[in-house]
């Protein structure tokens, strides 16, 4: 062949001119030396060795159909544009070419092969071909453009050199058998399966690709660092190929990502419905969410597609797929119907190959491509390479590469595997040169593969260097790449979809570089899950168990709300003044305070943010805390105010108490609460957490529930809690210790009763609380407490003044329809009088007796006016009360019978009514002056008997009194009180006269007030106290 010179600008570069003409070659001279038949040119004018270059790669599949998935038929214009570069010196892309037809007797002649995708196919071409006979044997000289020698109309095939293909391992596998033992090196540009290393098997097989275990490994890592996968499902065809691969992704996982679990399931090759449908139920079963593919052709993708959409792990924006580069640009050149299932599928699928690269990161690939482009103008290199293709016009199925070439596309990229080609042609070229310009005799296959291995250059592929044990080439000398499937909008119309490659990755020197964002099956950038989410029972409050509690809340609040109406509307009854209205009105309000802590426990990550959740979780101690404090802090405040009063009077002093005074507590308990629960908020914040009770195969959460956590509120929760039972403590402390204070209404009784019960309520809910510690239970349990509690404040404090003032109502309305208001006669001569304690058939309205014990001022102190009665304190207990009415009844009955004693009295027993009655006006302090015990005279006696019968207007029993000096803010009247001295009653006996000593004295009180405000009005009136 004629040594064609190439021009300097690869643009006007004619590459395989010279290929295209007949040569005649001296018959005479022709040699076989090795794999090259060798020649005297008398054009050249020097000896040609010819080295024949078989290339079998797949163009149609098993029925004879056009198939270029990975590119084959660009891979034949590399591989004449390589023949060429070798043959003409061309360095354009490859550096050590340069000058090698003036160095290197070699040229290199084509012819082509289609495996079609099967062993059987190839095998028995590769047979066929080793059959031939040589140049030298044949005796003949002359060669077409067909590349076989014509003598006397027989045309003879060259016999090759070496051998460029095949396409699948499991076709590469045994037809690299055959040519091994032929002496014929073989290199393959995709066959990845792992046994070809094997060199008992396959000693003069080598490849310009990783095995699949070299291209495993850039694939585990970008699983694993790029997309965060821990679970990948592996589909694969059940051939060398496949198999081979698969076994390598888990051995690469295991080393690379040990946590990560793969799953692999195969198919057959010839894609039957059965096995796909099985297989992919198996993938379905796992749950996984990425699935990576080693299939081919086509039609096995498409059925697998299919199917994997049916069961539904395809094509719902959930699952991603991946595939191998045995599935190469056949998506690129398809058109899918709009909204099929294929389009659906396929949207989004990457396809990671070991790739020659990018023009971003190779220049020789971009030059590569711009010779490609260059090729497909000239109409001459069009028909040689058509030439040499290989046809099938007996099959009806095949209808030639004219829509390959039709394609606008074509030859603007060089394919899967033509860099590979390109690399291959100039690896074995140059190796070629390198023994026959040692003088080698003979250019031997074992010779020329070990002159393979040795080469070492910058090719279209990136740096070419085979593994000298395997003749596979070096993981890290090959460039990876991600190619993302993604709608061509300019392709794309309103009927049909047409996909393109989109480079987003690419792997150099160890690690990913990322060159666009990938658009996943959904359509966005977003990185799906490795697994399939679950759907988490996060057990949220159910919408009734919620609205239950907000109800409770909601009737809290209204009660509160209607208390403090009430209170307003009620704030001149002698009752609320009694009770200071401000007290009741911040009881009411911590009521609500507290209660409406109930509004963010109801709160959780169903209904709102997290952000809402969190500032829940914080706000809940904030009222539960504030409107506990406002509670108590007005009660123990109301009953430690009525113990330093009573506690003054006992050693008769005299105490000035201010609302300052008063409120300090108050404020200090307020103030306390405060402080902690900054602190807490500033340095230990509470927030929503969701704590995960079990979880599933794959690490995920298949149900928990929300709750506000804080191991650092921990301490100042605690504190609150301290302060707060404290407070309750306390109150409970205050009140028991005015129990025997009796006073109107017999206020502390009741907010005794309301701390004890909130204790109790406590004591029991929060251990029901800690038992359900989640979800409907808690709420529903934390709720009842707060509800509770508000409720059994709310009663035991407003509810008993509620009825004092319908009890009053109810006596106005009597006393208007009777005309007055008298008390009712009892038995004998004048009747027995209601209320106080009964002595010898006459009954006293003594406050503070054990007639009235219980209701002390609820029905028992009514006067003339119709108001409210005067008001006794005393600190003597009711035991004490009824040991000193048994010492009257005593010394009374003495008086009457005339026992021992100084004094004799001489009436008749008739009058011993008159008596008792006399002694009760004494008592009650509503004798006249200088009136007689007992009646001496007729006229004494027809005068007591008079006012005995006469229609008896209760007396009011008072003490004399000093008002207290108050603040102008408070309600109720603080008396003190000071002994005066005793009645000036006559009393002639001495033992008579100690009834008076021995009940204490009685006096009557002088203050009077002419102020307009009730409440100024009502301390006047109940100022009155009773010394112990």
């Amino acid at each position: 062949m004629a040594n064609i010179m190439a021009e300097e600008d690869i643009s006007f570069l004619d590459p395989l001119g010279e290929l295209l003409s007949e040569r005649v070659y001296d018959a005479g001279n022709v040699k076989r030396q090795g794999n090259v038949d060798v020649y005297d040119s008398n054009i050249v004018g020097q000896e040609i060795a010819l080295c024949h270059v078989y290339a079998i790669l797949p163009f149609s599949d098993g029925d004879k159909v056009p198939w270029n998935t990975i590119g084959s038929i660009e891979s034949i214009f590399a591989l004449a544009l390589a023949a060429q570069h070798l043959n003409t010196g061309n360095s354009s892309i490859v550096d050590q070419v340069e000058g090698l037809p003036d160095r290197c007797p070699v040229r290199f002649s084509l012819e082509v092969a289609d495996s079609e995708l099967s062993e059987s196919v190839t095998v028995n071409s590769v047979v066929e071909t080793l059959s031939r006979q040589s140049l030298a044997a044949a005796g003949m000289v002359n060669t077409n453009s067909n590349l076989t020698l014509s003598n006397s109309n027989k045309n003879i095939p060259l016999t090759p050199c070496f051998f460029v293909g095949a396409g699948r391992s499991a076709v590469s596998i045994p037809s690299s058998i055959f040519t091994g033992l032929q002496g014929h090196p073989q290199l393959s540009p995709i066959s990845t399966s792992t046994a070809l290393d094997d060199k008992s098997q396959h000693p003069l097989f080598g490849r310009t690709v990783p095995a699949d275990d070299g291209t495993a490994f850039p694939l585990i890592i970008y699983f694993r660092d790029i997309l965060k996968v821990k679970h990948l499902g592996v589909i694969h065809i059940n051939d060398a190929y496949g198999s081979a691969f698969g076994q390598g992704l888990q051995a690469a996982a295991q080393v690379l990502a040990p946590d990560m679990a793969v799953q692999a399931v195969e198919v057959p090759l010839d894609g039957s419905q059965e096995r796909i449908e099985y297989a992919i139920q198996i993938l379905k079963n796992t749950g996984y969410a990425y699935f990576f593919g080693i299939l081919f052709p086509t039609k096995l993708i498409d059925a697998t597609m299919e199917e994997a959409y049916r069961q539904g792990i395809q094509g719902d924006g959930q699952h991603q797929w991946f595939f191998s580069d045995s599935a190469g640009g056949e998506l690129v050149s398809r058109s899918f119907p709009r909204d099929s299932v294929l389009a659906k599928s396929y949207m989004g699928a990457g396809i990671i190959s070991a790739s020659a690269g990018s023009p971003q990161f190779n220049p020789k690939y971009q030059k590569l491509i711009d010779s490609l482009r260059w090729l497909r103008s000239k109409d001459q290199v069009m028909d040689f390479v058509n030439s040499i293709l290989p046809t099938h016009w007996e099959s009806p199925n095949f209808d030639g590469y004219e829509s390959i070439y039709s394609d606008p596309n074509f030859l603007d990229t060089p394919g899967l595997i033509g860099p590979f080609v390109y690399d291959i042609m100039i690896s074995a070229g140059l190796a070629a040169c390198q023994v026959y310009s040692n003088f080698n005799p003979e250019l031997t296959g074992a010779g020329h593969f070990q002159a393979i291995l040795d080469q070492d250059f910058l090719g279209t592929s990136g740096h070419v260097r085979l593994d000298p044990l395997t003749g596979t080439r070096k993981a890290s000398s090959a460039f990876f790449q991600i190619q993302n499937y993604v709608i061509d909008t300019e392709r794309t119309t309103d009927s049909d979809i047409q996909l393109k490659a989109v480079l987003t990755d690419v792997f150099q020197e160890g690690a990913w570089v990322e060159l666009e964002e990938y658009v996943f099956n959904d359509g966005t950038t977003n990185v799906p899950p490795g697994v399939i989410p679950v759907d988490v029972e996060r057990n949220h409050f159910t919408p009734g168990v919620r609205a239950g509690g907000l109800v409770m809340c909601g009737i809290c609040m209204a009660l509160a709300v209607a208390c403090m109406v009430w209170t307003k509307w009620n704030k001149e009854q002698r009752v609320v003044l009694a009770s200071q209205p401000i007290f009741l009105y911040l009881i009411a309000a911590g009521v609500i305070v507290f209660c409406s802590a109930i509004i963010p426990l109801s709160v959780d990550d169903g209904v709102a943010s997290m952000r809402g959740c969190d500032i829940a979780c914080q706000s809940t101690p904030w009222l539960m805390s504030i409107g506990f404090t406002l509670i108590f802090s007005a009660l123990f405040t109301k009953t430690y105010r009525i113990s330093q009063i009573v506690h003054g009077a006992k050693h008769f002093k005299r105490i000035k108490l201010t609302v300052r005074q008063v409120a300090k507590p108050m404020m200090a308990l307020l103030g306390l609460n405060v402080i902690v629960l900054l602190l807490s908020t500033l340095l230990g914040p509470l927030f929503w957490d969701f704590h995960v009770e079990e979880q599933d195969s794959f690490g995920q959460t298949v149900e928990g529930y929300g709750f506000c956590n804080g191991d650092d509120a921990l301490p100042y929760l605690l504190t609150l809690c301290g302060l707060n039972f404290g407070a309750l403590c306390f109150a409970i402390y205050q009140a028991y210790q005015a129990r025997n204070i009796s006073i109107q209404y017999a206020e502390s009784q009741y907010i005794f009763r309301a701390a004890v019960s909130i204790l109790m309520i406590c004591c029991f809910g929060i251990p029901i609380l800690l038992l359900a510690d989640r979800g409907d239970a808690y709420f529903f349990v934390s709720s009842a407490v707060i509800f509770c509690c508000s409720c059994a404040i709310l009663f035991f404090i407003f509810v008993p003044k509620i009825q004092f003032v319908n009890e009053e109502y109810r006596h106005s309305l009597e006393s208007e329809m009777d005309g007055m208001s008298v008390m009712g006669m009892g038995s004998g001569a004048f009747g027995t009088m209601s209320h106080g304690p009964h002595v010898s058939g006459l009954e006293m309205n003594v406050l503070g007796t054990p007639a009235v014990s219980e209701h002390l001022s609820e029905e028992d102190e009514e006067g003339d006016d119709g108001g409210i009665g005067v008001e006794i304190i005393t600190s003597k207990t009711q035991e004490e009360l009824l040991r000193e009415i048994k010492v009257l009844k005593t010394k009374l009955k003495i008086a009457l019978d005339g026992g021992r004693g100084n004094v004799r009295l001489n009436v008749p027993m008739d009058s011993a009514e008159l008596i008792n009655f006399r002694l009760s006006r004494l008592v009650s302090g509503s004798a006249r002056e200088n009136e007689p015990l007992i009646p001496t005279t007729r006229r004494e006696e027809s005068s007591l008997l008079n006012d005995a019968t006469a229609p008896v207007v209760q007396p009011k029993l008072a003490m004399h009194r000093e008002v207290v000096e108050t603040e102008e803010l408070m309600d109720e009247p603080i008396a003190v009180m000071t002994p005066v001295q005793e009645s000036d009653a006559e009393i002639d006996d001495p033992k008579t006269a100690g009834m008076t000593s021995q009940s204490g004295s009685l006096l009557r009180t002088q203050s009077e007030s002419t102020s307009d405000d009730p409440q100024e009005k009502f301390d006047l009136e109940q100022s009155t106290s009773q010394c112990p």
